[in-house]
């Protein structure tokens, strides 16, 4: 969540949507910001950490979707649900 309010305020625009790899690239472009490893270092990794969890997820997501070709984005959630289950 923290990562989407500093992205659309430092950079005045929206995120994408967040399923994507489109919008894991723009919200990465925080992590190269002058500040954000001390940032980091003063949460404590926790940002980083949630960025590479995000990352993550949308692999996993695109990865059912090669795997399952007809899934569209409503299916997501449960499909996701159904493989951790």
């Amino acid at each position: 969540m923290r990562f989407i309010i500093l992205y659309e305020e430092h950079f005045e625009q929206d995120v994408p949507s967040l399923h994507t790899f489109h919008a894991v690239k723009q919200l990465e472009r925080l992590t190269v910001l002058d500040g954000f490893q001390q940032y980091n270092k003063d949460e404590n990794h926790f940002p980083s950490a949630a960025f590479g969890c995000y990352r993550s997820y949308v692999t996993h997501l695109h990865t059912l979707e090669d795997d399952i070709p007809e899934i569209d984005a409503k299916q997501h959630d449960t499909v996701y649900e159904q493989s951790i289950n």
